[in-house]
């Protein structure tokens, strides 16, 4: 507000950018040490097929509801992969979108508040240990928080401030904020209040450009939901289901994670539930300091409510928001833009506080899982608040040595409180970044990048990636280095503890940590010519590097017949082990259809004795020539006399047998009949 805002001082300037420089520092640095899983590579994956022109995504990823996110978020993201295929640079830019936040929170507050409590409500989002965590990777509710103040910021300049560009701006700027994540769903009620507070401020035709503009930003996501069937209401109430096992409460479990959002607590939980107690002895015991920024800002909403609910109520002026849209278009307002009399002053500090409390009442009723993250969007308003109420503390007392001494205590409890975060902070990321965290910080990224140029650098053609997944996007490790070697002609992923592979060309084996696989099944494999061994974080297994298998990681292999099956598979031999069979494969090309195997065990006079199914290697792996070895847990009965094999396709409930055929394609039989050799 004009009168509130005098022109900034040099001293202001330099303690911005002061605090700036704090927020810039933990926002980007040691970018490295960030996580990079399922959902972090799955973006990055969408974000590269838009930045390199192979597809336009309509929709987004899909959210904890299980319904899918627009593709805002994607399309945000694109923007660094425009430059860069490394998911590096895409982290400094979600850093670099937060720190614009804390500037953003710093004018916000500058400009409705005062210049100290601006720069208070700045510092501590400066300071914030999960400010921090929540802008240091490829999520998308990472991107909210200058969205979400830019959103508030135009409604309080629209309609508390009569700027008719801002009333215009604002409605798309939700709509493309709540669809960035729908946890910025909360922002919507503060929007209908700014209407309510000054519907003197409304006119029809910006509402309803405003709105039309807000309505093209949802086409993307309407047409793609429309193409995958959601906007069928029964298609919506089968496929959107949160976990049956949930209970809808009323709870305060969004009061307590809103809590420890903004008071920075809890950050230990990232070191995993093996880990936490190691950090905590790490770091003092702050945590009923840092309880004082929720605290503040808790009671500075209830002052401000209590003051604005002994003036003049704003029930009548939201029932006055009808006639003023459909009766009365055409009411101007007296106040010029940027000059807000003094007796604004309480609807603004409403709109603040709700900003705060929306989003706790939101998720107070559990509808669905709540968790930390869906309160990113109501940090700025809390440290605007407590910045507030700690402006208002230092200016309490009156005379001057009681207020000298009562400033000086307050200002070393803030930067006590800032020093201690920091320290918190930091000594989380060094803690997560030397030793393994289970159940919490998964591996750093700068370990997998390290991985990824020694990959790079030798310019293969084709990469097997050996773990206990294979399913990309839904498994982690096939989704993180399908995105991290998306350069590369062909990666492909092996689940190493049923199945192996042998290329028909020369490629690279990249084996994930773990155990049970096949071809490496003990330590000793990673000593052998040829390999290079990634060590990680203390007590997590490493990554190893080779050139992939030239023969078959089987001792006996019982040759057959070839059998031929019509999706280009051939049947070659079979081995046994004790309580399994192997059956082993020479690949024709890539099939779009995934099948399943089976082996059965037969008797003499063909009874079925046992049985086994299990997914075979996904057909878009396949290449022509290639050897692919498929486990089966199955203990033969001692009367095994014949083995039947084969392949089937899943359509639907429907089971269909893909045909053995001979070499003109015709039809043989629906399986192979394999003899066990005496």
């Amino acid at each position: 507000m004009a009168e509130n805002s005098p022109s900034i001082r040099r001293g202001e300037w330099i303690a911005l950018a002061l605090i700036l420089l704090l927020a810039a520092a933990l926002r980007l640095g040691t970018p490295g040490i960030s996580e990079f899983k399922r959902d972090e590579a799955n973006m990055m994956a969408r974000a590269l097929d838009l930045a390199r022109g192979r597809d336009l995504p309509l929709l987004g990823l899909s959210s904890s509801v299980n319904i899918p996110n627009p593709p805002v978020s994607v399309y945000l993201f694109a923007v660094p992969f425009l430059f860069s295929d490394s998911p590096l640079p895409a982290t400094l830019y979600v850093g670099a979108l937060n720190v614009l936040a804390v500037a953003l929170t710093w004018a916000l507050g500058r400009r409705y508040l005062s210049a100290r409590a601006a720069l208070i409500a700045a510092l501590l989002y400066a300071a914030s240990p999960w400010g921090a965590i929540y802008a240091r990777k490829l999520w998308a509710q990472d991107l909210l928080p200058p969205f979400a103040v830019l959103t508030v910021f135009t409604a309080l300049l629209g309609y508390a401030e009569n700027r008719r560009w801002a009333r215009i701006v604002h409605w798309p700027l939700l709509a493309l904020t709540v669809q960035i994540h729908y946890a910025a769903a909360s922002l919507i009620p503060l929007s209908l209040l700014t209407l309510a507070l000054w519907p003197r401020r409304i006119r029809r035709r910006e509402l309803a450009a405003g709105l039309l503009l807000a309505a093209l930003t949802l086409l993307p996501a309407a047409i793609g939901a429309y193409r995958d069937g959601w906007l069928s209401p029964d298609s919506w109430r089968e496929r959107a289901q949160t976990d049956p096992d949930h209970r809808r409460v009323v709870s305060r479990r969004a009061l307590d994670l809103a809590w420890l959002t903004v008071a920075g607590t809890d950050i230990h939980s990232l070191a995993g539930p093996e880990q936490f107690r190691a950090y905590r002895e790490r770091v003092p015991d702050a945590d009923p300091l840092f309880a004082l920024i929720p605290l503040a800002a808790a009671l500075t909403a209830a002052w401000w409510l209590g003051r604005a609910g002994g003036r003049r109520g704003i029930a009548d002026r939201g029932l006055r928001i009808a006639n003023l849209i459909f009766r009365h278009p055409h009411i101007s307002a007296k106040a010029s833009p940027g000059d807000i009399p003094a007796k604004k002053r309480d609807g603004v500090r409403i709109v603040l506080a709700a900003w705060l409390i929306v989003p706790v009442l939101l998720f107070t009723w559990e509808w669905t899982e709540v968790v930390a993250h869906y309160f990113i969007p109501l940090m700025p308003a809390a440290y605007l608040l407590a910045g507030a109420g700690a402006d208002a503390l230092i200016a309490a007392t009156r005379p001057l040595r009681p207020r000298r001494a009562w400033r000086l205590g307050l200002t070393a409890l803030l930067a006590l409180i800032v020093v201690l975060q920091v320290y918190s902070f930091a000594a989380l990321l060094d803690f997560v970044d030397g030793r393994a965290t289970p159940g919490g910080f998964g591996t750093p990224l700068h370990y997998l990048l390290d991985i990824r140029a020694e990959i790079l650098a030798r310019s293969p053609t084709d990469v097997l990636v050996i773990s206990d997944e294979e399913v990309a996007p839904f498994d982690e490790v096939p989704a993180v280095w399908g995105a991290l070697l998306d350069a590369l002609p062909s990666v492909r992923f092996v689940n190493g503890t049923r199945t192996a592979v042998v290329p028909a060309g020369e490629a690279l084996e990249l084996l994930a940590p773990g155990s049970g696989l096949r071809t490496c099944p003990n330590a000793a494999c990673l000593d052998e010519s040829g390999t290079v061994v990634f060590p990680l974080r203390s007590g997590e297994p490493p990554y190893a590097l080779r050139p992939a298998l030239q023969a078959l990681p089987l001792t006996e292999v019982m040759a057959i017949e070839p059998v031929r099956f019509a999706n280009g598979a051939t049947l070659t031999g079979y081995a046994l082990t004790d309580g399994e069979v192997a059956l082993v494969w020479r690949l024709g090309g890539q099939d779009e259809r995934d099948a399943q195997a089976f082996v059965h065990a037969l008797d003499a006079s063909g009874a079925r004795l046992a049985q086994a199914d299990r997914p075979a290697w996904p057909g878009r792996y396949w290449r022509a020539g290639d050897t692919l070895i498929l486990w089966f847990a199955l203990p033969l009965p001692p009367q095994t006399a014949t083995l039947y094999a084969g392949l089937y396709t899943l359509e639907g409930t429907a089971f269909r047998n893909i045909e053995v055929i001979d070499e003109t394609g015709a039809y043989l039989a629906q399986g192979a009949l394999i003899p066990l050799t005496p």
